[in-house]
């Protein structure tokens, strides 16, 4: 077996027990609150995972952000409530007064992730530099608060202009920031 496929091999199977606690903490608060919405998270996740296997993000990422990525697709809707932003607001729940009435439903998914994230079962990250974990937050953070329907015209509009924009430029560093916003609309 060469050496690369060895470590590939063991961070699989050390990683592997904590990505299914990962897998049962969520699956688990789906099926509580809101049991089809599993359905769209899976398809969602699914989706990622291609597109950072074999599609263009495939190689352009590392391991850590493509994981992140992952869970935050596959957390973006994490203990939903089954109701919308606007009733949480309208209705004066805790979850709006908690989060200002702004992005309620994604700011509590966000949260709720990384408190799943905290547990010493499910803490995926925990062998990852603090700056590196502090980048790979606010990403995943990011990614999650983008899934607000609110707000979703309004970047589908700058992601088309930049779109645009990238087309006619082929500097890497901007392919690369491209992609990372692909990923970012993507769920």
């Amino acid at each position: 077996m060469n050496l690369s496929l060895k470590l590939e091999m063991d961070i699989i199977t050390t990683t592997m027990p904590i990505i299914i606690m990962i897998m049962v903490s969520v699956v688990s608060s789906y099926f509580i609150q809101l049991p089809y919405s599993l359905s769209l998270v899976m398809h969602s996740t699914y989706y990622i995972m291609k597109q950072l296997s074999s599609g263009q993000m495939s190689t352009r990422f590392s391991s850590l952000v493509n994981l992140a990525l992952l869970v935050a697709a596959f957390c973006h809707d994490v203990n939903h409530t089954g109701r919308t932003n606007i009733f949480e607001v309208n209705s004066g729940s805790e979850l709006a007064t908690l989060y200002h009435d702004r992005a309620v439903l994604e700011q509590h998914h966000a949260a709720y992730t990384f408190r799943i994230l905290k547990k010493d079962s499910c803490n995926i990250f925990a062998n990852v530099k603090a700056d590196d974990y502090k980048e790979l937050r606010k990403l995943m953070i990011a990614n999650i608060l983008a899934t607000d329907m609110k707000e979703h015209f309004d970047f589908m509009k700058e992601f088309r202009q930049l779109n645009d924009r990238v087309k006619q430029v082929k500097d890497d560093n901007l392919s690369k920031f491209f992609l990372l916003l692909q990923a970012h609309f993507l769920f």
